[in-house]
């Protein structure tokens, strides 16, 4: 580069910051587009798993919970509000279970072991 003209010099110079400014672009747009890849699985798969799970929970314990009230009431009207509430818990966890069942991408047998245990539990009389 030392006897080109400055215009050649300039337009070189100009030319490769131009072309590493394009690479830059197309490198920022595929990381964009694999980023956008990773929130639509993020969203479609891995979100709705934990919501699912975590609803689950919430109805084991709300069940469990109207279980040991009616344990522990006297009053008749107290134990078969208890245990309405508890039957609702139970078939809300049903339903988790069986959204969790078609969400979840391993193994399911445990899953479906433990919807037969709410089913199970469903049957049951608490309070005798």
């Amino acid at each position: 580069m030392k006897n080109l003209k400055i215009e050649k010099k300039l337009s070189r110079s100009f030319g490769r910051t131009v072309s590493m400014f394009l690479v830059t672009v197309v490198i920022f747009v595929l990381g964009l587009s694999y980023i956008g890849n990773q929130f639509r699985d993020f969203y479609t798969y891995a979100y709705p798993l934990a919501q699912n799970t975590l609803d689950s929970r919430m109805a084991v314990q709300g069940s469990v919970k109207c279980v040991a009230i009616t344990m522990l009431t006297d009053d008749e009207t107290s134990i078969q509000k208890f245990e309405s509430d508890a039957e609702t818990y139970l078939e809300r966890l049903e339903t988790n279970l069986n959204e969790l069942k078609e969400l979840y991408r391993g193994d399911t047998t445990r899953i479906v072991n433990t919807i037969e245990l709410v089913k199970e539990a469903k049957e049951q009389k608490y309070v005798t």
